[in-house]
């Protein structure tokens, strides 16, 4: 869906105050779409394979306050003898021998007495030590594909989430900034995880927050001072991100003398844009005018100034086509384009009503002795170090004068400047109010790189003690950066992220030319391939490991074609053609269930049919971690499965009617997960 608030330009508004309240008022038209457009559709709302077991020992009086303390795994039966295990570590710890003398005995006779369509579901069920084992009827299994086969591409919803709201927050990139190789991480986890949580029913609100408050002021400076004295940029947010780099320049050598005097001829490349100075001092001096001017341009358009309005939206206007080229190679759009400054007056606003109910207090120097005279209180009782007393007294001094939330463990969340300009803390507290107002969901989720993380535990607890919002839940689901496979450094905005568009199209480009000299393939299908190939590898890569973990990406291309290459997603791939192959040749109609021969089905077609049925809840476990590795490793497991099998027992070379629809199975689960992934599957590579 692709109903973004976008930055058009409106004849209705002049200045911010106007254009926020046009803008923020059709969210509620894109809301109501949203919900709309998830509750149209149908969903599964039945059981699956395990719903019925867990459904069935939730009956028994005896095991109902247990069943959810079980832990339900499929095993192997060339390993194990058995398809189902039991265990609790809960119970165990608890009382382990109550465990094993009453609670496992009791689930072992429940389980022997379960029938499902008048068939006993287990074979077998023995207890071994703290484990319950137990052997599931093959033609109970069997038949379990045919809700596979009935549901299709709808195997893996469930009604979990039915009528509840919840708000997805990621990609978040900045304005007058190229994107880093952050906001791809970001925008893959967070847009998978709202797959994943669409799944469940949830009406699933996707964000693109723009950071572009920040430094807007000094955006509208340069762009006034600075724009006629670049090239002209094909690009122009690459404009003015090299305007940024400038300012950032001036910025580090007007703080520093050392620095001035350390870099002549860096310092000298400056002169075009600080007005030809000589001295260190006359630089400061024209920085600090430059400062001043950039100040007031931010406090005119927060008062609703025309001008600066003007040069703001051609900013941002800038910045999001250059933003689209990369959204649009992903074909990745969230249902909302927000902007921070769109929550610049809701914000001033709401941190003034939370000071006159006391909330939110100007912080002077009487509440900052009381401060002072607490942290010296518990430096004496030894419940501190006399390092954290410094570094708490320096912060109090420091947030004298401003607008704070008082927290706990001498903390405070400031959320307005002493001249009651806003900053990121009033903006993001005000954000969180309008989506309570429009939404109201049951989580609000934030997809943001891991040095936020400080700024999201003080905004959380801000949030709890201004909102009464204690069923909401508030999560920053944070990733790890992208690293230089060979320095194990973070990649910089600039070396990571600043050709991320180069970089997309060069790996297409290796993926295309693999079938040079190829006459089997269109030049369409070549294209087709090739951009399925990087989209699909960028993708497995990120998420074959912990979100929270740093991706290596080596520096040589070389190297990381070959890198995305081994990451798995070649292997995935090829099963899925393979199972979607093997059903061309067979060319007739499926065979249907009940043509089976139940005794000749193997074992090893057993545990394959196993982890299809595993699949859901495979669904169920990763979105409720918020973890989508959960997906790329069941994908792992299920192709090695299948090609194992596939080697073993050839599907066409006999006529077994089971490994058809076996392989049917396969590849219509290998397809709902790449559609899950954000992943085009493909007919053949």
């Amino acid at each position: 869906m692709n109903n973004q608030v976008t930055s058009s330009s409106n004849l209705e508004a002049n200045n911010l105050n106007s254009y926020s309240q046009i803008e923020l008022a059709k969210t509620l038209e894109i809301r109501d779409k949203v919900r709309q457009s998830r509750t149209s559709r149908w969903y599964v709302n039945e059981p699956y394979f395990l719903d019925d077991l867990v459904s069935f020992i939730a009956s028994d009086e005896g095991l109902n306050e247990y069943v959810a303390d079980f832990d339900i795994d499929f095993i192997t039966r060339q390993d194990f003898w058995g398809d189902i295990v039991f265990k609790s570590t809960k119970l165990i710890k608890e009382n382990k021998d109550l465990y094993l003398k009453e609670i496992c005995p009791n689930l072992k006779n429940i389980l022997s007495d379960f029938s499902v369509r008048g068939v006993n579901f287990f074979d077998l069920v023995e207890q071994k030590g703290i484990y319950v084992n137990a052997k599931i009827n093959s033609k109970v299994v069997f038949n379990s594909l045919q809700k596979i086969l009935d549901l299709k591409e709808k195997y893996w919803e469930s009604s979990e989430g039915k009528w509840k709201d919840i708000v997805i927050d990621y990609s978040s990139p900045n304005a007058a900034k190229r994107l880093h190789t952050g906001h791809i991480r970001s925008t893959i986890i967070g847009h998978v995880l709202g797959n994943l949580y669409e799944a469940s029913w949830y009406s699933v609100h996707r964000i693109n927050y723009l950071n572009d408050w920040g430094w807007v002021g000094n955006l509208i400076e340069w762009l006034r001072r600075w724009e006629n004295l670049l090239p002209e940029y094909e690009i122009k947010n690459d404009m003015l991100g090299e305007i940024y780099m400038t300012f950032r320049r001036g910025q580090k050598y007007a703080e520093s003398k050392e620095e001035f005097d350390n870099s002549p001829e860096d310092v000298d490349n400056l002169k075009l844009f600080f007005w030809n100075f000589s001295t260190y001092e006359e630089l400061k001096t024209n920085y600090t005018d430059f400062k001043t001017k950039a100040d007031n341009n931010f406090k005119l358009l927060e008062s609703g100034s025309e001008a600066e309005f003007v040069d703001w939206q051609i900013i941002i206007k800038r910045s999001l086509e250059d933003f689209d080229r990369f959204y649009n190679i992903l074909d990745i759009h969230q249902d909302y384009l927000l902007w921070e400054s769109l929550y610049s007056i809701l914000g001033k606003n709401l941190i003034k009503e939370e000071l006159k109910a006391w909330w939110v207090v100007q912080f002077n120097t009487n509440l900052a002795s009381q401060e002072i005279d607490k942290i010296n209180s518990e430096l004496e009782s030894w419940n501190i170090s006399e390092e954290q007393a410094v570094k708490y007294i320096e912060e109090v001094n420091a947030d004298i004068g401003w607008y704070v939330i008082m927290l706990d463990n001498f903390e405070r969340y400031v959320v307005l400047k002493w001249n009651e300009s806003t900053i990121y803390a009033t903006r993001d507290l005000a954000s969180i109010k309008h989506r309570l107002d429009i939404f109201n969901p049951s989580e609000i989720i934030y997809e943001v790189w891991q040095e936020q993380r400080d700024h999201f535990i003080k905004l959380f607890e801000s949030a709890h003690k201004l909102f009464d919002i204690p069923d909401l839940e508030l999560k920053h689901i944070y990733h790890g950066f992208y690293i230089n496979d060979e320095t194990k450094k973070k990649l910089s905005s600039r070396d990571g992220a600043s050709n991320i568009m180069k970089f997309i199209e060069d790996t297409i480009s290796y993926f295309y030319h693999k079938y040079d000299g190829s006459s089997e393939f269109s030049e369409e299908e070549k294209v087709k391939i090739a951009y399925n190939l990087w989209v699909g590898s960028i993708i497995f890569n990120d998420l074959r490991k912990d979100k929270k973990t740093s991706v290596a990406i080596s520096s040589n291309e070389q190297n990381m074609y070959k890198q995305f290459e081994e990451a798995g997603w070649a292997y995935i791939i090829y099963t899925s053609c393979r199972a979607k192959s093997i059903l061309r040749k067979y060319d007739k109609e499926i065979p249907s269930i009940q043509s089976v021969d139940y005794e000749i089905i193997n074992d090893v077609e057993i545990d394959i049919i196993k982890k299809l049925l595993e699949f859901p809840q495979i669904i169920k476990k990763a979105t409720r971690d918020d973890d989508p590795v959960k997906v790329t490793e069941y994908l792992v497991k299920l192709a090695s499965s299948y090609n194992s099998f596939y080697n073993a027992f050839p599907v066409l070379k006999w006529d077994f009617p089971n490994r058809v629809i076996i392989t049917k199975c396969v590849a219509q689960v290998l397809d709902n997960w790449l559609r899950i992934l954000h992943i085009n599957s493909l007919d053949r590579i």
